[in-house]
């Protein structure tokens, strides 16, 4: 995913599992289909 789809996820979803969850949705709607690993962590 761009830079710019990460950013508009994680604003639209703050808690962590729930950007977790939508990234890995996107990464896969947009060809991912392997190895696709997220880290999300709260500061």
């Amino acid at each position: 995913l761009r830079d710019e789809m990460i950013l508009k996820i994680s604003k639209k979803y703050p808690e962590p599992v729930n950007t977790v969850k939508k990234l890995i949705e996107n990464a896969i709607k947009n060809g991912g289909n392997d190895n696709i690993t997220v880290i999300v962590a709260r500061f």
